[in-house]
């Protein structure tokens, strides 16, 4: 069973942004596991507790996913938070239900949803004891499998290639049916995959191909799907990478609600944006704006051969918007290695993105604020950036609003060769 840590030496956070001499202090809501701001969570015997994702829940509770390692191999560990930073004691075990294949190996959980009646969908990926197989989970509101869906609550897909086949994304569509995005191994190479199931867990035969599109980019480069979003006529936009002639880039797909490549978006259906330099860029998060724009966050490679940060925003027919950032793209990379996995926006049209950055010479969890137009927001933290390095070294993943307008984001930090699960609010400036 997990536990609960706070440490904190002062009921405020201190750090270091920018010169040596300039003290800021974070927004940290400290009604929050009153009165640190934050949440610590370390599962006995583990030295691997990672929150990869979240989804809220009407009533305001958070559910985190990701995995801990307390038996030696990766479970799927999923928490439930009341509003105020404590575990939720009628969900699961003590807060928190834990998920292991048969087969003993390592398995993993990369995304989380909300149905309409509050059920909560999780994929990732189960070992199957040879390689690993797309995995999607089904809890009832309390925690318990929903044993009408799939097997027990249990769906895995594998691919026709050996190898690794994830599921990243997971989303509901108004009708109930699920869509989940990943990658699968196809002959010799990975191919971007979105997979959809009817409510009661089956591979939805009106879908693409039986229930399974894969991007087939006519070649060996391997392709993945990181994020998916719905625009307002349900069609199915999935983001990540995808290599083409040798170059990494990141892709933009839209499919039609029967799973086929809408040909009126991009080129034949996808949209692939490519860096200034050679070298791997990813789209980690996609969502649509209230205007119809989509955002992509994700990674570009830089000319020392690191990470920068991209924001990218397309017009919906898959066109750039050049009027966003630079030429349609906003960027973050000044300190050596930056990378982003989640992506919101304020109510006013601010996008916030969870990440990492080195700020001292330590990769340290982040938040970075950009305008609407794509420029970086002063008015957020200390020159559009919020770092947590005195709490611990790692990376934020996931980014949401909660019910009351405040900021929650979730990660992990490492201490003394141990992650432990982070999860904290801020209040929004």
């Amino acid at each position: 069973m997990g536990i609960i840590a706070g440490i904190i030496l002062t009921s405020f956070i201190l750090f270091t942004a920018g010169s040596a001499d300039e003290i800021y202090t974070p927004p940290l809501d400290l009604s929050f596991n009153s009165p640190n701001g934050y949440v610590l969570w370390h599962t006995p015997n583990a030295n691997q507790d990672r929150n990869l994702e979240m989804a809220i829940q009407q009533d305001g509770k958070i559910l985190l996913s990701g995995y801990t390692n307390d038996t030696k191999q990766k479970d799927i560990l999923v928490i439930r938070y009341l509003s105020d930073g404590t575990p939720d004691p009628l969900f699961g075990n003590g807060g928190q239900i834990l998920y292991s294949g048969g087969a003993g190996k390592d398995d993993y959980a990369f995304g989380i949803a909300l149905d309409s009646i509050e059920n909560i969908l999780v994929t990732g990926r189960e070992h199957n004891g040879q390689d690993s197989d797309i995995l999607l989970l089904r809890y009832k509101s309390d925690g318990t499998p929903d044993t009408s869906f799939g097997d027990n609550g249990t769906i895995t897909y594998a691919g026709l290639g050996s190898g690794t086949d994830s599921g990243r994304g997971v989303i509901v569509q108004s009708d109930g049916k699920i869509v989940v995005c990943g990658e699968v191994n196809v002959s010799s190479h990975k191919e971007l995959a979105v997979l959809r199931f009817t409510s009661d867990g089956t591979l939805d035969a009106d879908f693409a191909s039986n229930g399974v599109f894969l991007l087939d980019n006519q070649g060996e480069g391997d392709s993945y799907g990181f994020s998916l979003a719905l625009d307002q006529d349900e069609n199915i936009l999935t983001a990540g990478g995808s290599a083409t002639e040798g170059k990494e880039g990141i892709c933009l797909v839209r499919l039609n609600n029967n799973g086929t490549l809408d040909k009126t978006f991009g080129v034949n259906g996808i949209a692939l944006w490519n860096g200034f330099e050679e070298g791997l860029e990813y789209g980690n998060w996609v969502s649509i704006t209230p205007e119809s724009k989509i955002l992509v966050t994700g990674v570009e490679t830089d000319s020392s051969g690191s990470f920068n940060i991209v924001i990218l925003r397309y017009n919906s027919d898959g066109t750039i918007d050049r009027a966003f950032g630079d030429e349609g793209a906003a960027r973050f990379g000044h300190s050596g290695y930056d990378y982003a996995w989640g992506q919101t926006s304020m109510p006013d049209g601010r996008i916030i993105i969870a990440g990492t950055s080195l700020v001292n010479g330590f990769e340290s969890p982040v938040l970075m604020g950009f305008t609407e137009e794509g420029k970086p927001d002063i008015s957020f933290g200390e020159d559009g950036m919020i770092s947590f390095e005195t709490i611990g070294f790692g990376p934020l993943y996931a980014v949401n609003i909660d019910n009351e307008g405040k900021i929650l984001t979730c990660g992990y930090i490492t201490e003394d060769e141990v992650d432990l699960g982070l999860y904290l609010r801020i209040n929004a400036e």
